[in-house]
């Protein structure tokens, strides 16, 4: 077991924003290995859905992804994921150490099952949840162990419906964290970037948030939406598996809110 692994879910922000793309890329790049990135699709989706005249909505945050709406899903991953790697192999003086897990090629590292449809009719389609064991950490430990980085696309497989399957990054990031910490590492921090520095109470940053803090947060309705849900599953890890995580918009030392159980 190594000491520390590094896992970095980027968000939406960091996609669409060049430069700070540019910089993540680079903050990241210069983290001690082991470590790992994982991405969505951001909007980019959204925008090359309603470019194509395809079904383009959400529902509770999530987007639903018809059979004609896939494939699009799964063009966005594999060009972003190719510009990650290609981002960061650019820096490598020697070789070129990370590698694109986006589906194609990666089918078995990554499954989901399909979400089932809800009490009010909505059926997601070709939307993948998460369950106990669906990680091969072996592939992702193989490519660890070779001093190389994996970077991770937001796809996934279903045995069921035998499809890719488009799935919501920041359950993945926090599936890959638990799994891969009782096997290949224990000590595991979890970046989970957003586009805010943190969480925020009354304009200023959450330095650390418990529990207790995050029943207050909720209470008084300072948490609401996305960050509620990105809080509410990672105060949920961090009591279950013991992992550090931090809420940022960047890697800088000291920036973000630290989540704690």
């Amino acid at each position: 077991m190594n000491n520390q692994l590094t896992i970095v879910k980027i968000s939406g922000k960091q996609i669409e924003d060049e430069a700070l793309f540019q910089q993540t890329m680079l903050d990241f790049y210069y983290l001690r290995r082991p470590k790992i990135m994982i991405h969505g699709g951001g909007k980019q989706i959204s925008k090359l859905l309603d470019e194509r005249g395809l079904f383009n909505k959400t529902h509770k945050g999530l987007r639903i992804t018809t059979a004609e709406a896939l494939p699009v899903v799964l063009e966005v991953a594999r060009k972003l994921n190719n510009k990650i790697v290609d981002t960061l192999n650019s820096w490598d003086l020697v070789g070129k150490t990370h590698v694109g897990l986006k589906g194609e090629g990666w089918a078995q590292t990554i499954r989901s099952k399909k979400i089932p449809v809800l009490e009010d009719g909505t059926d997601y389609h070709f939307v993948g949840e998460m369950y106990e064991n669906c990680v091969n950490v072996k592939t992702i430990s193989d490519i660890l162990d070779f001093e190389n980085t994996p970077v991770i696309s937001n796809i996934t497989w279903c045995e069921e419906l035998q499809s890719f399957m488009n799935t919501n990054a920041d359950p993945l990031a926090e599936a890959v964290a638990s799994q891969i910490k009782s096997s290949y590492c224990k000590n595991v921090v979890l970046y989970m970037l957003s586009d805010v520095p943190g969480v925020l109470e009354n304009g200023k940053i959450v330095p650390v948030m418990d529990t207790q803090k995050f029943n207050q947060l909720k209470d008084d309705e300072i948490i609401t939406d996305g960050m509620l849900l990105k809080c509410e599953t990672t105060i949920k890890l961090a009591a279950e598996s013991g992992i550090q995580i931090v809420i940022a918009n960047c890697l800088k030392a000291g920036h973000g809110t630290i989540v704690r159980s």
